[in-house]
This record gives C-alpha cells, structure tokens and sequence, in this order.
C-alpha cells in the first residue's frame, strides 16, 4: 500500500476509534497510581509518604537527586526520601514524581523496532520538561515542578499511537511519512484524552491539545502552564540553526510569550538566559532521562 494510501486509511481508523471510544489509551502504570495515591491521601505521614516512594528505587534516586540539584534550589543535601520531601514540600513532590514516572508508561512498547521512535519522543518529553522548568522559575504566579510536570507530558499522545504502530507493525513501520503525519494530526487530541483517562488536573490535560499552536492565547493574563510549554517548544526551536531566525519571529509574536515577565527584556535577552541555563537543563536532563529500556 502506498504512503499516501495507508495515511488515508489509518486517519479514518484513528478518527473513527477516537470518536467512537474505542482508541486503545495505556493504563496508568501500577507503581505511579499507587504513589500518586499516597501522595494524596492528606492522613500519611511524611515517613509513611517517603517510604512508599522508595516503592521504586530508581525514582526515589531521581527525586532525591533533583531535590539536592541547583534548580530546585539544593542548598542543604537531602540523603533520603524523607528528607527530600520535607525540603521540596508535598505539592512539589506530586508534581516531581508524576514527572519522573512518566518514563515507565513508555516501557509498555516492545517492538525493538520502534525503541528509536521511543526513545527519541522520551529525550523530547526530557528537554521540553527541563526548558520548562528553567522558564518557570523566572516566573512569578508559576511553579517550577507544575511547569516541568507540563512539558515532561506535552507529548504523552504518542504513548497510544505507539501502541497502535506496534499493532499494525507490518503495515505501518516502513513507512515512517505515513507514521509521522497520523503523529502530527492525532498526538495532541490523544494526549489529552490519556491524561483525561488517569485522571489528571484540567491544567495539565489540556497541555497536549493546545500546546502544538504557537499562537495559543487564553485571553486571559493569568499564565498558564500551556504558556509555559508553548513558549519552551519554541526556544527548542531556536537552538536549531535552522530554525533560529524564523523562531525569534514566531517568539516575538506569540500572546503565551508576552505573558511572561522574561518578555520585558525582549526577545534576545530572554534567548541568552535561557542559553546561560544549559548547564543546568542539562543537568536536569540527565536525573530525568534514564535509560527506558531497563
């Protein structure tokens, strides 16, 4: 079947489950609903809330490590759960946790044939996650870790289109223009279903819809971790040669982008402290991104 064909036939597939309910959404992964659980029943105790996070080792690491990192602002190191809770407070702990097990819903695809495609999408989540919080905490009214939980999950929709790839692997995973155009049109529409599904904060469900436009603007002056994302999605751009040029004209136009109190210092300043940052996005990059496949 040619490319042209199969994007045909898999966008009116997709359209049609999507409509209909019937589109396969992951579960929440079993350790994450029972974290998030504890970390919202208000009777649990600090001790009690440290040792169900060390549940999983390898987020209990990850969350002391942000916890002592320059960007959640470290200075007294934290060697355990219980001490990085106590320092990062409960509210950013659920976002921070959230955030750093979002690594495991991508560990239900099993196609080796498709781990580049995951890992890529995963190094993505990683970097927006990062440029999202750095942006964050240059913003007043806006948490760092809610604003981080945001870009980590701007492109949860992959996760069920993943899943659809795997099942229709002989059809699909030659033909990656076809893969890429059913990403493009239905990775947002998904995305906020999935999270709808597990039962997110509205704030956050609406991050992958409305994020893919630039433009987006709420007409309202209150910011939003939309804003957040979008901007960040944008600043990606920019460290593309490339795209540089073009994407300091999209920035200098977006309504999200003016919201912002890092806009006042106009479009170039805004770039170079985010490009002074890169230390520490990478940084923040490297406590998010473990290796998936293990």
């Amino acid at each position: 079947m040619l490319s042209r064909e199969l994007i045909h036939y898999h966008t009116a597939r997709l359209q049609e489950e999507l409509c209909q309910g019937r589109i396969e959404l992951p579960s929440m992964p079993d350790v994450l609903f029972h974290i998030r659980q504890a970390l919202y029943d208000e009777g649990k105790t600090i001790e009690e809330l440290g040792r169900t996070v060390q549940l999983d080792g390898s987020v209990a690491s990850q969350l002391i490590k942000l916890a002592n990192s320059a960007s959640f602002m470290g200075t007294a190191k934290v060697a355990d759960c219980k001490g990085a809770l106590t320092l990062l407070g409960l509210e950013a702990t659920r976002n921070i946790v959230t955030a750093l097990m979002m690594q495991k819903a991508y560990q239900s695809v099993r196609d080796p044939r498709l781990t580049q495609m995951v890992a890529q999408s995963w190094q993505r989540s990683c970097h927006i996650g990062a440029l999202c919080q750095i942006i964050g905490s240059f913003t007043p009214g806006m948490r760092a870790d809610r604003a981080m939980l945001g870009g980590i999950i701007h492109n949860i929709g992959m996760l069920p289109l993943l899943g659809y790839f795997e099942h229709h692997a002989d059809e699909l995973l030659e033909h990656t223009l076809a893969m890429n155009q059913l990403i493009r049109q239905f990775q947002g529409r998904l995305g906020q279903k999935m999270l709808a599904h597990w039962q997110f904060d509205t704030d956050l469900t609406s991050v992958p819809e409305l994020s893919r436009n630039p433009y987006y603007d709420s007409g309202s002056s209150r910011i939003s971790v939309v804003d957040i994302v979008v901007v960040a999605r944008v600043h990606l751009r920019i460290k593309q040669p490339q795209e540089r040029e073009a994407s300091i004209e999209k920035l200098q136009r977006m309504p999200a982008y003016h919201k912002l109190s890092i806009s006042k210092l106009g479009a170039d300043a805004t770039i170079q402290l985010l490009e002074e940052a890169d230390d520490e996005i990478r940084s923040l990059m490297q406590i998010l991104n473990h290796d998936i496949a293990t």
